[in-house]
């Protein structure tokens, strides 16, 4: 993977944006590119391969804003590994394989809002997702980890223990 670092201003209204009036030094990754047909937009429908608590259908449903529930399809990708931001896993090239699940991005809003949703610090990748009936394989995108690797920690994302954080969270209010 190439990586480039690229200065930039901070937008100030993003409260998730630390010392948000200040310039940022953010590592990001070039992104390969895609042998698919691209709308007038740069935008081409395919498969993500999420992992974390996008596999969660109802995060998904809310970070996309769909009014139905999103379609996932089990899959994998290989010559992956996780590590952890906090609780959250960071997706890192080289190593076994990472299992998870595979969304159909149908628009360019879809896509603006899964990238917002991964911040900064991910970037998309073109990668090759292996459906788990074993027999199919696409080549898609997954979100990999491009922020400082000192930041990481080892450990497993536990999706039950995450949805019931959010079954509990959303009982409180």
């Amino acid at each position: 993977m190439t990586t480039n670092t690229t200065t930039y201003e901070m937008d100030p209204r993003d409260e998730r944006t630390p010392n948000r009036h200040k310039q940022a030094q953010i590592t990001r990754c070039n992104l390969a590119s895609s042998s698919a047909a691209a709308d007038s937009d740069g935008f081409t429908e395919q498969y993500y391969f999420l992992y974390g608590t996008l596999m969660d259908t109802s995060t998904l449903r809310d970070v996309l804003q769909l009014s139905s529930w999103p379609e996932l399809r089990p899959a994998k990708i290989v010559g992956y590994h996780c590590k952890l931001w906090g609780q959250f896993p960071a997706l890192l090239e080289s190593g076994d394989e990472v299992h998870g699940m595979a969304y159909w991005v149908q628009s360019m809003t879809e896509l603006e809002r899964l990238i917002g949703y991964e911040g900064d610090l991910y970037a998309r990748k073109r990668c090759m997702i292996h459906f788990n009936n074993g027999q199919s394989q696409v080549l898609g995108s997954t979100f990999v980890w491009c922020g400082d690797e000192a930041l990481l920690k080892e450990g497993d994302f536990d999706l039950k223990d995450y949805q019931m954080m959010r079954f509990e969270m959303t009982a409180q209010r």
